[in-house]
C-alpha cells in the first residue's frame, strides 16, 4: 500500500519527515519497503523547441531540436501533430526510465533521435496521448521534470494478510498516528442530497448469494459532467500508483484508497431498466456465460464466479473488473455507484 507522505499529513499533524515514519511503523511491525518520489521517471528534463524541420523521408515525422540547457541542443524525431516552436516540453534524454521503459538511441527512417519529446500518458500522468504535452512558458531548459511537478514522498508499505484495516490512507493514518503518540484528524463526510427521489425509487437489488456477498449497496448520482481531474487529484493518484483517467473514474478511485473501500461506477443508462427502476442482481455466473471486460477482453467464466448483472447481461465480475457494456465513457449523464 503506497501512503503519499502529504495526504497522511491531512489525517495525522507532525513534523517528522518521511523517512522518521517510515522507520516508526516499521518497528510497529509493518515493513516499509522504500520511500520514494510519487512520479515513476528519471532523467525527464524541461526543453525548449528552438528548432523545427521537416523529416526528409516521413510526412508524418519533425525533427525537433531541443534545447535542455546543454551547451547543443538535442536532436529528437517527433510525430506529435502539436508541437511547435518555442514550447516548453518534457524531454526524456537517452537513459531514462519511464515506468519499465528505457530511452535509446534511434534511428527513425534514416535521421538520428537522441531522445523523446514525452506526452502525459507516457509519462503516467493521464491518459492523454493525443500530442505531446506543453509545459508552462516561464519554465527553464534544463529543470529537472519532477522539480517542476512537485511531486511527493512515497511510503511504501507492505500489509500483511491480517491487516485489511491498514489497506487504505485512513488506516495506515490510524497506525501512524498511535506509533508516532498523535491525534488522528477525521470527520464523517456530510451528504448532500437535494434530490426528493430515494434510490430505492430508481433502483432495485437482489443478491441471490449472501455466502459470497453480504451486503451491496448503490446511490444515483444524475446530470454528471465528465472532465480532467484537478491537479492536486491527479497527483495523489500518480502517487499510489493509479493512472487518472477523468473525474468520474479518479473520484472512486480516491475514495477507494482513501478508505479502503471499493467502489465502482456504473453508467446507469446501459443497465437494463424494469417498470423505470435498474434491477442490480449479484448472482453466480452460468454454464459457458462470457463478459467483454473494461480493458476490452472477452472471459469466458466459470460457474462458480460471482457477477454482478442485470436481467438480461453481466454488467461486473464482483470485486474484480466491470463490464464494457456498462462502463463510464464521455457520453455519461447517470450513474450508479
Amino acid at each position: 500500500m503506497k501512503l503519499p507522505y502529504n495526504w497522511l499529513k491531512e489525517f495525522v499533524e507532525t513534523k517528522k519527515t518521511a523517512e522518521e515514519v517510515a522507520d516508526k511503523l516499521t518497528m510497529a511491525g509493518l515493513e516499509v519497503e522504500e520511500v520514494v518520489g510519487s512520479f515513476q521517471f528519471d532523467n525527464v528534463f524541461v526543453g525548449e523547441v528552438v528548432e523545427i524541420e521537416k523529416h526528409p523521408n516521413a510526412d508524418k515525422l519533425r525533427i525537433a531540436k531541443v534545447n535542455i540547457g546543454k551547451e547543443e541542443s538535442l536532436q529528437i524525431v517527433c510525430g506529435a501533430s502539436n508541437l511547435e516552436k518555442g514550447q516548453m516540453v518534457p524531454v526524456a534524454v537517452v537513459g531514462a526510465k519511464l515506468d519499465d521503459f528505457e530511452i535509446k538511441k534511434a534511428t527513425l527512417r534514416g535521421v538520428d533521435s537522441f531522445g523523446m519529446i514525452c506526452s502525459e500518458r507516457e509519462l503516467g500522468i493521464s491518459e492523454n496521448h493525443e500530442g505531446i504535452m506543453v509545459l508552462d512558458s516561464d519554465l527553464y531548459p534544463g529543470t529537472n521534470l519532477r522539480d517542476c511537478l512537485g511531486g511527493d514522498k512515497v511510503i511504501d508499505v507492505n500489509i500483511p494478510a491480517n491487516r485489511p484495516d491498514c489497506m487504505g490512507i485512513l488506516g495506515l493514518s490510524r497506525e501512524v498516528a498511535v506509533c508516532i503518540d498523535e491525534t488522528l484528524k477525521y470527520k464523517d463526510p456530510i451528504l448532500k442530497d437535494n434530490s426528493n427521489q430515494k434510490t430505492e425509487d430508481l433502483v432495485e437489488i437482489t443478491v441471490e448469494d449472501f455466502s459470497l456477498c453480504s451486503r451491496y449497496m448503490a446511490r444515483v448520482v444524475r446530470n454528471v459532467s465528465i472532465s480532467p481531474s484537478p491537479d492536486w487529484l491527479k497527483e495523489r493518484l500518480i502517487a499510489c500508483g493509479v493512472r487518472p483517467i477523468n473525474n468520474l473514474i479518479d473520484v472512486s478511485n480516491y475514495v477507494m484508497l482513501a478508505l479502503g473501500q471499493p467502489l465502482h461506477f456504473f453508467d446507469l443508462d446501459k443497465i437494463k431498466k424494469n417498470n423505470g427502476k435498474a434491477e442490480i442482481i449479484v448472482r453466480k455466473s452460468k454454464k459457458n456465460e462470457k463478459i467483454t471486460t473494461i480493458d476490452g477482453e472477452e472471459r469466458k467464466l466459470t460457474e462458480e464466479i460471482l457477477l454482478i448483472a442485470d436481467t438480461d447481461k453481466p454488467i461486473a465480475i464482483a470485486g474484480i473488473m466491470g463490464g464494457n457494456n456498462s462502463g463510464i465513457d464521455e457520453n455519461t449523464k447517470n450513474i450508479l455507484i
